[in-house]
């Protein structure tokens, strides 16, 4: 399960960073650890994230409704990821 994947600078997001470092994080879980599978979790309204994770192979699993609010109040709804190695 990847816990937290941040980048946290804004001129430093939408380069390609999180891209390049989440590869590099999947396969050191799929080499080095012989995981068979890694998880993640994301909030839905976080659209640019989705894309990333879904570029690398995550597929979106399951959707749970309402697990934050924020303090306007605003529901965000959770999508748990997950990518399964090849072969």
């Amino acid at each position: 399960m990847i816990g937290r994947f941040l980048i946290g600078e804004t001129q430093n997001q939408g380069r390609g960073i999180g891209r390049k470092a989440l590869k590099e994080i999947v396969e050191i879980g799929f080499k080095q650890f012989g995981l068979k599978a890694i998880n993640l979790n994301v909030f839905d309204i976080n659209e640019s994230a989705i894309r990333c994770y879904e570029s690398i192979g995550f597929k979106k699993m399951n959707h749970m409704e309402n697990v934050y609010q924020d303090k306007t109040g605003r529901q965000w709804n959770n999508i748990e990821m997950r990518l399964v190695k090849e072969g």
